[in-house]
């Protein structure tokens, strides 16, 4: 029932656009010529501001979630554009500050769980923007720590 619901509504036609207006924020990324734990702060909060300025896209992805049985999926993970997120974690661990044995998949995956956590669920911990700001700092920050080679 859903799956025809979702084809039906005008909603279920723009799958396509989500990817298509998350490319902006994700086709360019902050400065490989910064330490880590800046880039994933900049990172981090680039992707955070595109979700609040586009509450359309986040109804767009929630609506498409309801349809998860589909056969094309939209997201990050399928964009060519993705690859740029890949190659900067390659250069991060070329360069010493991530743990070489970590697949760059995994985290990119580990970055957008993070960001998809701030735009798609409302949390009354983060919704004050000092908090907000907290939360990114400290997401960053941990985030570097678990992605350290020497896991300091």
């Amino acid at each position: 029932m859903w799956k025809r619901v979702f084809r039906e509504h005008p909603w279920g036609k723009l799958p396509q656009k989500i990817v298509e207006e998350g490319k902006s924020v994700y086709a360019h990324l902050p400065s490989l010529d910064q330490p880590l734990e800046p880039f994933i702060k900049e990172l981090i909060t680039r992707a955070i501001v595109f979700y609040k300025d586009n509450p359309d896209i986040v109804r767009m992805i929630n609506w498409q979630r309801l349809n998860s049985n589909t056969e094309k999926t939209t997201g990050i993970t399928l964009l060519k554009e993705s690859q740029n997120w890949i190659e900067a974690c390659q250069h991060y661990q070329k360069n010493g500050e991530i743990d070489p044995n970590l697949k760059p998949e995994f985290v990119v995956t580990m970055v957008l769980a993070i960001v998809g956590s701030v735009a798609m669920d409302p949390n009354a911990f983060i919704r004050e923007p000092e908090n907000n700001k907290l939360y990114i700092e400290f997401c960053a920050h941990r985030l570097y720590k678990a992605l350290a080679k020497d896991g300091s």
